[in-house]
């Protein structure tokens, strides 16, 4: 079956969603940077919440489902997307991935060394105390 015409992105169009607005938030904070001492203080403040709001939503939406549901087919692609992002918020995207995932390993119940047989959890067994 061949690859529909959007053959960088992974899933469908719209990963050109996410993609966009990374984009945009990458603009806008390098606009803020640049801009930020000729803008008087009744602009900054309306600014900093659009900076905000638009931060976390970058954080908890962009960047978390680049962590499960990589955007592009090719790896550096997401690589440069993950610079982007970490450019962006201001943290590394792999620190990011490997906290989240450590988090949501830890979270499910080990099911690797289990076993229901007997002679198995009889051999685990530490002996009790020592009658006297």
């Amino acid at each position: 079956m061949a690859r529909p015409a959007y053959r960088l992105l992974h899933h469908s169009l719209w990963d050109l969603v996410p993609i966009a607005l990374g984009l945009a938030h990458f603009a806008f904070v390098i606009w803020l940077v640049t801009a930020f001492h000729s803008l008087s203080w009744w602009a900054l403040v309306p600014l900093a919440l659009v900076y905000a709001v638009s931060l976390s939503w970058s954080i908890n939406s962009i960047s978390h489902n680049q962590i499960h549901n990589a955007y592009f087919t090719h790896r550096a692609m997401n690589r440069a997307f993950d610079l982007l992002l970490s450019v962006t918020i201001g943290f590394s995207q792999t620190l990011y991935r490997d906290i989240h995932n450590r988090r949501a390993r830890m979270a499910k119940p080990s099911t690797r060394c289990r076993s229901t047989s007997a002679a198995t959890t009889a051999s685990r067994r530490t002996p009790g105390p020592i009658p006297s």
